[in-house]
């Protein structure tokens, strides 16, 4: 499995993520708060079953960054 999302869909994730808990607890309905599930797992392993599904890849890769090079810092 490869990453399939970028740093901004995940962090939409996580936004979706808390919008979805809070909710849930403000209505003291686990059910509701476990909706937010997928999110949580979505943005840990930065890979998306419905970008996958659609053929979306919005992970650019690593930065190709040389760790003896000064100017990375």
């Amino acid at each position: 499995m490869t990453h399939n999302m970028n740093f901004f869909d995940i962090i939409l994730r996580y936004a979706a993520l808390m919008i979805i808990v809070i909710i849930g607890g403000a209505l003291g309905s686990l059910p509701v708060m476990l909706l937010g599930m997928p999110f949580f797992f979505a943005a840990i392993l930065g890979w998306c079953p419905i970008f996958a599904a659609l053929g979306i890849n919005n992970h650019k890769g690593a930065m190709d960054i040389d760790p003896n090079c000064a100017s990375n810092h």
